[in-house]
C-alpha cells in the first residue's frame, strides 16, 4: 500500500462521524482555526518587538533548547501508542497547536490579565509595585490561561475528530502532546 493510500485511509478513518465531512462546517473550521493562528502570531509577534534583543536571543535559545528536549517525550508517547497509532499528522497538529497557537493566545490572555492585576491593585490599594503585579499575575492568571489554551485543543480535538478517541489512553496522548 502506498504513503498517499495509506494517508488517504488515514484521514477517512479519522473523519469517521465527523463534523468535519460536512463542507460548510469544514470551511469554518478552516477559517476559526486561519483566525487563532492570526491572533497566535500576533501573540508571538507583540513578545518579539515589545523585548530588547539580548531576551529574543535567550527566547529563541530556549525554544530550540525545549524541542530538542522534547525529542525524548514525544519518542515515549509514540512508543505508549505503539497499539493503535494517531496519524502522524494528528500527531504533529497536537504538538503544533500546543508549541504555537497556545502560546501565543497565552501571550495575548497573559498580558490582558497582568494588566488588569496592574490596574485592580492601583485602585484597591494605591499599590504601583510592578513585582507583586507580575507575581500575581505567575500566580492566578497564567495557570489558567495556559490550560485553557490546552484544553480548547483536546476539545476541538475531541469534537471534530472523534473516531481517533478510542480509549483513555488516546486522550492521555493528546493531552501530552498539546501541553
Amino acid at each position: 500500500m502506498s504513503t498517499k493510500t495509506q494517508a488517504q485511509g488515514s484521514l477517512n478513518r479519522a473523519l469517521i462521524g465527523s463534523p468535519l465531512r460536512k463542507p460548510l462546517f469544514g470551511c469554518l473550521f478552516i477559517i476559526v482555526l486561519h483566525i487563532l493562528l492570526a491572533i497566535a502570531f500576533l501573540g508571538h509577534y507583540t513578545i518579539w518587538i515589545s523585548e530588547p534583543l539580548p531576551a529574543i536571543t535567550l527566547f529563541g535559545s530556549t525554544i530550540a533548547l525545549a524541542t530538542v528536549m522534547s525529542i525524548p517525550a514525544l519518542a515515549l508517547l509514540w512508543f505508549l501508542d505503539r497499539r493503535e497509532r494517531e496519524s502522524i499528522w494528528l500527531f504533529g497538529s497536537a504538538v503544533i497547536w500546543g508549541g504555537v497557537i497556545s502560546t501565543g493566545l497565552s501571550a495575548i490572555f497573559n498580558a490582558l490579565g497582568a494588566g488588569f492585576v496592574t490596574v485592580s491593585l492601583n485602585i484597591i490599594g494605591g499599590l504601583q509595585n510592578e513585582t507583586l503585579s507580575d507575581l500575581l499575575t505567575a500566580a492566578f492568571v497564567a495557570p489558567f490561561v495556559e490550560e485553557a489554551g490546552n484544553g480548547l485543543a483536546v476539545l476541538v480535538l475531541l469534537w471534530c475528530l472523534r473516531a481517533e478517541f478510542d480509549n483513555l489512553r488516546d486522550g492521555l496522548i493528546y493531552v501530552a502532546l498539546v501541553g
